[in-house]
């Protein structure tokens, strides 16, 4: 399934699971394992927190506007 998100495009691999608190995407034909805080948070910004290959982004969308 290909997802459009901030004008960057991006295939869910596995989606993102409660469970684990991680998703699986494809960007441009490289995996990542995009981590997330667990549910529920304290503040809205945890909410929106990802980690990416041990770094920490503000959010998806700087993630993805890193790497393009």
């Amino acid at each position: 399934m290909t997802t459009k998100h901030c004008k960057r495009e991006y295939k869910v691999i596995i989606p993102y699971s409660e469970i684990t608190n991680i998703e699986i995407i494809d960007v441009n034909g490289k995996e990542y394992k995009v981590i997330r805080l667990p549910r529920p948070t304290k503040t809205e910004s945890e909410l929106m927190c990802v980690f990416v290959e041990g770094i920490k982004y503000n959010s998806l969308a700087k993630f993805l506007k890193s790497i393009y």
